[in-house]
């Protein structure tokens, strides 16, 4: 299990695994997944499901309405530590939604690798 504190040394293997550069395949653009639109759809219904318009929810978060309605609308990409500050104050089950998450993002990196497509 990796700690957030733990310190990651450049030189050695991640995770102690040897990788092949030759190997590694460019990552996605995650803001144009299937899974990362899912994840703004589960935002908005939070959003409105809490009660909250775009303006109240801003003030909540201390940032300014075009903040939410840039991400809601896929202008802008949230990062993790954002996410879980709109999680906490949604009441968004973090677990649940990474695991859902998680697994549309499987599916499509399978759907991927089949020949043919």
């Amino acid at each position: 299990m990796i700690c957030a504190n733990t310190i990651v040394n450049s030189s050695e293997p991640v995770l102690g695994l040897e990788t092949d550069s030759s190997m590694l395949k460019p990552m996605t653009k995650s803001m144009s997944t299937a899974a990362y639109k899912h994840l703004r759809a589960l935002l908005v219904q939070a959003r409105q499901i809490a009660g909250f318009t775009q303006r109240e929810l801003a003030v909540k978060l201390g940032r300014p309405q075009s903040y939410i309605s840039k991400y809601e609308c896929g202008e802008r990409r949230i990062d993790l530590v954002e996410f879980l500050e709109i999680a906490c104050v949604l009441d968004i089950d973090v677990a649940d939604c990474i695991q859902t998450l998680q697994e549309m993002h499987r599916r499509e990196a399978d759907a991927d690798s089949l020949p043919g497509f």
